[in-house]
């Protein structure tokens, strides 16, 4: 900021003039070379507003959960009958890597099968829930094998947990399901990278979910996953 006051000066060739400070700079004004008031103030006001812009602020927002969300998500539709026997259709985003555990992520070698690779993805919908865990979640195994040009995969499952509500009723029910043998497409994953990609879509029979009718699965998955080493 601008210094109290103004100090006056004596200069070599006789002429007098003052000095003033902005943060730690002095500044000196003198007759001989600016020869109007008007100039002088002009100068100031300037000098000032250079001074105010730059101890803005950088209001650029800062997510606090970008660490946990860094590594990709995975979306989530569930369709079907709700328990008072509307249809309904729900997405989630499930994009939160729990407690930050690359556990939840991983690329591990299949075991006795030199060309297979298990993949185990969780992520949950919230970052953080009532008891400090995060909420809903999407957990997927998913065991790939690579022997053939097409990938097979023998095994695959995912646990799907979700909220749903009706914003005109104001009434909400909770899915809690595990579909096996699913359809998988578009499936590609780069070991180098470790980016995986993928869809999966199921359906399970109204005698086999616990709601009524039918319940159809369509996920997304689109992550980044990683391998665990350990010593020998």
């Amino acid at each position: 900021m601008i210094s109290e006051g103004f100090f006056c000066a004596v200069f070599k060739n006789g002429s007098s003039g003052y000095f003033f400070e902005v943060d730690d700079i002095y500044f000196v004004y003198n007759p001989l070379f600016m020869k109007n008031a008007r100039t002088f103030i002009s100068a100031i006001l300037l000098l000032i507003l250079v001074n105010l812009m730059s101890c803005q602020e950088d209001d650029t927002p800062v997510d606090p959960f970008a660490d946990a969300t860094k590594y990709g998500n995975v979306i989530v539709t569930l369709s079907g009958t709700d328990p008072s026997g509307n249809p309904f259709s729900e997405t989630v985003d499930y994009k939160y890597m729990p407690e930050m555990s690359f556990y939840y992520s991983i690329a591990n070698p299949a075991f006795e099968d030199p060309n297979g690779v298990v993949f185990v993805v969780k992520r949950r919908a919230t970052a953080i829930d009532e008891i400090g865990v995060g909420g809903y979640w999407a957990e997927i195994v998913l065991y790939a094998n690579h022997d053939n040009a097409a990938p097979v995969f023998p095994v695959n499952q995912i646990v799907v947990s979700m909220s749903v509500l009706d914003e005109d009723s104001r009434e909400y029910f909770e899915a809690s399901e595990i579909f096996t043998t699913c359809t998988i497409s578009d499936y590609s994953y780069d070991a180098n990278t470790g980016k995986l990609k993928f869809k999966m879509t199921s359906t399970l029979p109204d005698q086999e979910n616990n709601l009524p009718g039918d319940l159809t699965l369509a996920a997304e998955v689109d992550v980044t996953v990683f391998k665990q080493i350990t010593s020998n």
